[in-house]
């Protein structure tokens, strides 16, 4: 790496963002699946969230204070930057997660040189996990639809009326 002063902030770092990338993780994961809490309870875990999405942002933000060449390392990391401001919009906001995803990849690479399998596996069972919360977390009290090809094919009914109805033609 041809960034000391950012290659010591990452031993210094590395290990209390995982810690923070771990605690989001499992803070999201919980108010996703937890469908009972209280709005006070909601909205203490989305400071917590909110924390910790800011304090994966400071240590960005460091990086380029400690980067000798800022327009470069911010040039060679435009998905970082997007990934922390992104969220911002309300939509969006389950990609916050893969800022958590982006610390905990860094940690899973350095830990485990060499062992390419594990990693490959760690890394895509953890974006299909988050996957899995962020469509279940923007789905979820999505009124359901028929499409629209489903709706012709029956008829405007249902397949059990369509097949009743076609029971009757057929007498």
């Amino acid at each position: 790496m041809d960034e000391p002063r950012i290659a010591a902030w990452d031993r210094r770092v590395d290990r209390p963002l995982t810690g923070l990338a771990v605690v989001f993780l499992a803070v999201y994961t919980w108010q996703v699946l937890q469908r009972s809490l209280s709005p006070g309870a909601h909205e203490a875990l989305d400071v917590v969230l909110t924390v910790v999405w800011v304090l994966l942002g400071v240590d960005y933000l460091v990086r380029i204070a400690l980067a000798r060449r800022r327009r470069r390392y911010v040039g060679t990391h435009v998905l970082d930057l997007l990934i922390l401001l992104l969220p911002v919009l309300r939509p969006l906001r389950a990609l916050r997660v893969v800022t958590v995803i982006g610390v905990l990849n860094r940690q899973l690479r350095d830990d485990f040189r060499g062992r390419v399998a594990v990693y490959v596996v760690g890394t895509v069972t953890l974006v299909g996990f988050v996957s899995a919360l962020g469509v279940l977390d923007a789905e979820r009290d999505a009124p359901a639809r028929r499409s629209r090809r489903s709706a012709r094919r029956c008829g405007g009914r249902s397949p059990r009326s369509r097949r009743s109805a076609t029971a009757t033609a057929i007498r």
